[in-house]
């Protein structure tokens, strides 16, 4: 049945009314959240304090929490080179399906090598990798769509140490999204994804995750800490006194185009396997034009973050990537990596019937689609994989 716009109307009306009431909230929670963290620029061992003391009582909590650089500081672009190399790698999947002929997962991860200080074009490296079962699990239980996403986070850091032991420093080395792990893992995934951030360590490859924020909350949560009573920082984790204000809405009016923010701690419970070397930091970088701020948040390991020199290079790298994509910031070298790293349908189709004709060959039965599957298909027809 078609929607009763004569019912909707009044309700869009109302919801109207109600957001010009909520954006007048919301601007004295914003001032609120600036002179909040004036304070804390003005005594950071406070901040320090209230966020180890909630941490204590609600390890649930989740926020960013002061490194060694002041809390309002905002780096200008920096007077620096490019990095003799640049790297970045993406991934997708052909996740499993219960309902097809042969159950497995591909992953398939590109790799996109460019040497910013020649004219070279960029190059291109492919990595396909089949699964057919959990192997790690010590039951042989089936593979699991977040499994797979495990692996291809594990197979892009993989992918990134391999090559970049290859390459004269130094190295910039980027990948889409956190560098923290935030499905279930399993012990020896956990482990697994970790040793391959301790190899890029150990090479000292200048390493992060670009996160184009729209909603991310982690200095704002640090700071809702200073208004908290004593006996509410237990449940730290649950009390939104300035519900609504983002660090969007905070660094959009600090941060000038080009400029980055001071580089923060991350605190949260899934942080705490990421130690010394690894231990999560992030900061937040304008890669938009004048007027038109556009705020993304990069992630990086402590290795990285107690090295200005290192911060400022892949400062400057990012900038130089994301102004090549013109009103629409984003770097360059990770676009081109996802578009080297989709699976199409038809490519999975073809991988299904070789996967069919080695079981063949083989006297083995190659199995059929699901009855299910089959009208699904038939009914919708998808080009491609996504992330």
């Amino acid at each position: 049945m078609p929607i009763n716009y004569q019912e909707l109307q009044p309700q869009i009306h109302t919801l109207g009314e109600h957001a010009v009431q909520r954006e007048h909230s919301l601007r004295e929670r914003r001032e609120q959240v600036l002179r909040l963290l004036q304070q804390a620029a003005a005594q950071p061992q406070r901040l320090r304090e209230r966020i180890e003391l909630a941490a204590l009582q609600d390890p649930r909590l989740r926020c960013a929490a002061p490194a060694a650089e002041g809390l309002t500081l905002h780096r200008p672009p920096p007077h620096s080179d490019q990095p003799r190399t640049l790297l970045a790698a993406d991934g997708s999947q052909i996740p499993p399906d219960r309902h097809a002929a042969v159950e497995f997962a591909l992953l398939n991860v590109g790799l996109i090598e460019m040497h910013p200080q020649e004219a070279a074009a960029p190059q291109e490296h492919i990595t396909t990798l089949l699964l057919a079962d959990d192997e790690d699990h010590p039951t042989g239980a089936p593979l699991t769509e977040e499994a797979v996403e495990n692996r291809r986070d594990i197979l892009e850091r993989q992918v990134l140490a391999r090559r970049a032991a290859q390459l004269p420093g130094p190295v910039v080395a980027l990948t889409d999204g956190p560098l923290e792990l935030f499905r279930e893992t399993g012990q020896p995934e956990l482990r697994q994804y970790l040793d391959e951030l301790r190899s890029l360590a150990r090479l000292s490859v200048i390493t992060a995750g670009y996160v184009e924020i729209l909603k991310a909350q982690l200095v704002v949560r640090a700071l809702e800490l200073l208004i908290l009573a004593e006996d509410e920082l237990s449940r730290a984790a649950q009390l939104r006194p300035l519900f609504g204000v983002d660090d969007g809405d905070l660094f959009r009016g600090l941060l000038d185009v080009g400029e980055r923010s001071a580089v923060f701690a991350l605190q949260s419970n899934r942080a705490q396997s990421y130690k010394d070397e690894l231990a999560l930091h992030f900061f937040y970088l304008n890669v938009g034009r004048p007027h038109q701020p556009y705020l993304a948040r990069v992630e990086i390991p402590a290795w990285v973050a107690q090295e200005p020199a290192s911060v400022d290079l892949l400062h400057a790298a990012l900038l130089a990537q994301c102004s090549l994509l013109g009103s629409r910031p984003y770097p360059y070298i990770l676009q081109r990596a996802h578009e080297v790293a989709v699976v199409r349908f038809e490519e999975a189709e073809q991988v299904l019937l070789m996967l069919q004709r080695e079981l063949l060959s083989r006297g083995l039965d190659p199995g059929s689609l699901s009855n299910k599957l089959y009208h699904k298909q038939m009914s919708h027809k998808r080009t491609r994989y996504g992330r």
